[in-house]
């Protein structure tokens, strides 16, 4: 269970990369999260299950990560535009101008 929970957010990161659009920064931090999760997944499903085993376990869980990161990943997609919403709701009228009183 612990290798497929590190192995599910290391998915998570590499759908992150994939759909970031620009090739900067964010995405190859992105990328190397994702790339260090898979080696973290896999040494410790070898430290708990032994070397032979442990592959097995890690490739059975790297299956079913993979299946389960594009289900995961819809609504980081929509809670993002939420954000982008809610932050817009939130600053738009501290930047607009109050209208003066008529006095």
């Amino acid at each position: 269970m612990p290798t497929f929970l590190v192995l599910l957010f290391s998915m998570q990161f590499l759908v992150l990369a994939q759909r970031h659009a620009g090739a900067g920064r964010v995405r190859s931090i992105l990328m190397a999260l994702g790339l260090a999760g898979l080696g973290a997944g896999f040494a410790l499903s070898a430290h708990v299950n032994g070397v032979e085993r442990g592959a097995a376990v890690w490739v059975a869980s790297l299956m079913a990560a993979g299946l389960m990161a594009p289900l995961v990943a819809i609504p980081i997609a929509r809670l993002h535009a939420a954000m982008q919403s809610s932050r817009l709701r939130v600053f738009v009228p501290i930047g607009q101008r109050l209208p003066a009183s008529a006095k």
